[in-house]
């Protein structure tokens, strides 16, 4: 039983360690001279290296926009 735990709790910290958290920033509202918006979100390093492309609301522009990572 010991030997599980253990197997299990190694298992749980690779995949956390996999996961990088990550800023996706709204691309339309700096044209239009309004605050951008930005979303928290997760993605794994090894499978997704590009970066990361979402639709998501932004409440300034009141519609949903194209939101991209960037740089920490």
């Amino acid at each position: 039983m010991q030997y599980l735990k253990q197997r299990l709790n190694s298992i749980l910290i690779l995949y956390i360690m996999a996961r990088e958290h990550i800023i996706l920033e709204c691309t339309e509202a700096r044209a239009e001279g309004k605050p951008v918006s930005r979303y928290m979100s997760t993605r794994d390093k090894r499978k997704q290296l590009e970066k990361v492309e979402k639709k998501k609301y932004n409440k300034h522009l009141r519609r949903h926009t194209l939101h991209r990572e960037i740089k920490d």
